[in-house]
């Protein structure tokens, strides 16, 4: 289903809700990765030290990419496959399961894709950017990596758009109280 900026806009508000929703000390929840299953970067870290064979890494990574597909399709719940998510991630939960175009041609979950056709407008690389940035950029995992805040960000977008002082390169000096 394509939707339009209007829908877009809903299901943002939607995203936010469901967030917001989610308690306070749910640890499926990792602003930077769109969509990890947890134990993967300890085996491949493993596989690089020559820790792991790497016919036990291969088949470990390509279950954790069955789970993340299943996941973006059909939506068992980020907790209950294992894994952890960024706000985007957690869009399947929300109710916006992954279409077949959001599938790349080696049949792996394109998490841009997918915002693109669910959440953002693509308005040029700068705005959009910024944007994505604001909401959903992985640098938030070093300021505010809660699901709480990610709900904050997409309200205050949706209600007076990205803040003039917002850069993601000065994050670290951002102020999160200008969303609060």
């Amino acid at each position: 289903m394509q939707y339009t900026s209007a829908q877009k806009r809903d299901n943002l508000k939607v995203l936010a809700d469901y967030l917001a929703a989610l308690p306070e000390d749910y640890v499926g929840f990792e602003m930077a990765d769109f969509f990890n299953v947890l134990g993967v970067e300890e085996k491949r870290t493993l596989y690089f030290h020559d820790k792991l064979p790497y016919a036990e890494y291969v088949v470990v990574r390509e279950q954790a990419r069955e789970i993340a597909n299943d996941y973006a399709a059909k939506n068992g719940g980020v907790a209950k496959c294992g894994a952890v998510a960024c706000a985007i991630g957690h869009g399947p939960s929300a109710g916006f399961l992954a279409a077949p175009d959001d599938f790349n041609s080696v049949g792996d979950i394109a998490w841009v894709t997918y915002t693109r056709r669910v959440f953002l407008d693509y308005n040029g690389y700068e705005a959009y950017q910024r944007t994505f940035s604001w909401m959903f950029g992985g640098a938030w995992s070093r300021k505010d990596n809660t699901p709480h805040g990610a709900a904050r960000r997409i309200r205050q977008f949706l209600t007076s758009g990205v803040p003039a002082d917002f850069n993601q390169d000065n994050l670290h000096t951002y102020q999160t109280e200008h969303y609060a």
